[in-house]
């Protein structure tokens, strides 16, 4: 769903993880299979976590943070939409 020309949370999460290769995994061991569960459960929030885990320790475009900075801005979770701004930067910089 579009909101005023921005996709919704929602959307631009499931649109973050098809960013990622299907073989992601953080180090704790979760994979894009169980964020496409938590997907599924519609456990939002836990998704954005469980996508932050795995950019964390593979290397991910900027577009990716910036798909999660503007869902985190959409469900109001102000701390985490400000950690995934300086990741999209400084990806920007490695280039």
């Amino acid at each position: 769903m579009t909101i005023n020309g921005t996709d919704d949370a929602f959307t631009l999460l499931r649109q973050a993880v098809d960013l990622l290769p299907g073989n992601a995994t953080a180090e704790n061991g979760l994979t894009i299979a169980d964020v496409r569960r938590d997907i599924e459960l519609q456990e939002w929030e836990t998704v954005l976590d469980m996508l932050i885990e795995i950019a964390d320790v593979r290397p991910v475009s900027t577009a990716f943070w910036e798909k999660l900075a503007e869902a985190a801005r959409q469900m109001m979770l102000d701390r985490t939409r400000r950690g995934c701004r300086p990741r999209a930067r400084s990806v920007d910089a490695v280039r």
